[in-house]
């Protein structure tokens, strides 16, 4: 992420799930999505299952340079809704990366490391 990007609650997600993302290849597939992102099997089901609603969690708030809303988005013991995993931003980033890598080419996750995280969103393509 850019040196003079304000750090918002895009900017966390896209960390988090870039991360998550770069660890799976590293690792070459040989652990599961949910242990990348550090979710059981059941919350990876559930994130999949009710992914709609849970990547619409940041239409309103991915602009928000609130460090306690920021914090939510990463932190493993809030529960968005009072029934989502914790940590939910790291599926949520995650599913960013994957989608914008599947738009764009598979070596195109390289781009994200200095792209402003507000543009890999819009090119993600994923809350449209």
């Amino acid at each position: 992420i850019p040196d003079n990007q304000v750090y918002n609650v895009i900017s966390r997600i896209i960390d988090e799930g870039f991360a998550c993302y770069v660890s799976l290849l590293f690792n070459n597939g040989s652990n599961s999505i949910a242990q990348e992102l550090g979710f059981t099997d059941d919350e990876y089901q559930f994130c999949k299952r009710n992914e709609k609603a849970v990547i619409n969690l940041i239409r309103d708030n991915f602009e928000s340079t609130d460090e306690d809303v920021i914090e939510n988005f990463a932190d493993r013991y809030y529960s968005f809704k009072n029934h989502y995993p914790g940590a939910i931003g790291y599926f949520i980033g995650f599913r960013i990366v994957e989608e914008y890598v599947k738009k764009n080419g598979k070596d195109s996750w390289r781009d994200i490391y200095t792209m402003e995280p507000k543009d890999v969103l819009h090119e993600s393509g994923i809350l449209y």
